[in-house]
């Protein structure tokens, strides 16, 4: 039972990652990469448009590393 919550959490994970990057890419593609900044009493900081699609690809990287990790660890 563990294991298809961890397969059907990681492939949740995955799908949302994908679909947050893929729309990332399309306003990155259509509206170029603008930079926004957010400044409030939680956080501070600016970003653009390929920075978000590069951290989605390097969730998408890690999420790929864990499943592995899991799938061929010898246990």
């Amino acid at each position: 039972m563990r294991k298809w919550l961890f397969t059907i959490t990681l492939a949740a994970i995955s799908l949302a990652v994908c679909a947050t990057v893929g729309v990332a890419i399309y306003k990155w593609l259509k509206d170029g990469d603008k930079v926004a900044c957010t400044a409030n009493g939680f956080t501070f900081g600016c970003s653009t448009t390929l920075g978000w699609i590069l951290s989605g690809i390097g969730v998408m990287v890690f999420v790929g590393a864990v499943c592995l990790w899991e799938r061929y660890r010898g246990k």
